[in-house]
């Protein structure tokens, strides 16, 4: 399903020539949410453990990320707090 995905964008300039992705998912394909959720169901439980000293104080309470339906939001005070691989 994934091997041989071409696109194009379209703007008000008119579409441009298809040309093969690599990487993400189908936007409105059945199985995109799914796989998505399976990518990323343990990606905060690694982040956690990699790093316990990273996140930010709120009251009581240590944020290290927030997890959305499509997105990941890794939050720390400063650049030695986040994970190696998103710097």
């Amino acid at each position: 399903m994934y091997d041989q995905v071409k696109c194009c964008i379209s703007s008000k300039q008119g579409v441009t020539h298809f040309f093969l992705t690599l990487q993400g998912l189908q936007q409105a394909a059945i199985s995109s949410p799914y796989l998505f959720a399976l990518y990323v169901n343990d990606l905060p439980a690694l982040i956690q453990n990699g790093n316990p000293e990273g996140g930010v104080n709120v009251g009581d309470r240590n944020i290290m990320l927030m997890v959305y339906p499509d997105y990941l939001v890794i939050v720390s005070n400063a650049l030695e707090g986040l994970p190696s691989v998103t710097r």
